[in-house]
């Protein structure tokens, strides 16, 4: 829905526009998108392609360097001692990985759903709860 919206920045000159965000950023993000939508074919397709040939070899190359990913982002997390816990969990992140995507894959088809049907989204409002009242409190008073 955000792609057709702002459709009028991909590949635009116009000087106002960011180049970077234009040329580079939408361009990769509707790419992704596209990858999100084969991977319904392309995931089962590999894990049947593994369990028929009982080569495990790309499987567990995907599952190490998923690990390799996810450690990485625990040791430069600022907080590490926080999340040294997680280490356990580096084994099973690429299972989040995947049940990340079925999340994402459905709130595309919902988009698409959208689009084809040309409805409009309904953005929420929120209700902000807990801003102080009290200025001098924020130094303002």
């Amino acid at each position: 829905m955000t792609f057709a919206k702002h459709r009028k920045l991909f590949f635009s000159t116009h000087t106002g526009h960011n180049p970077y965000l234009t040329w580079f950023l939408l361009p990769l993000a509707v790419y992704a998108e596209t990858l999100l939508l084969a991977e319904v074919i392309l995931l089962p397709a590999f894990f049947i392609y593994t369990i028929a040939s009982s080569s495990y070899v790309p499987l567990a190359i995907v599952i190490g360097f998923l690990s390799v990913v996810v450690g990485i982002q625990v040791l430069v997390d600022p907080r590490r001692r926080f999340h040294w816990n997680l280490f356990l969990l580096i084994p099973s992140a690429w299972l989040v990985f995947y049940a990340m995507d079925l999340i994402e894959f459905q709130a595309l088809i919902r988009s698409v759903k959208h689009l084809i049907l040309r409805r409009d989204l309904k953005w929420q409002k929120w209700t902000r709860v807990g801003v102080l009242k009290d200025t001098r409190a924020l130094g303002r008073g």
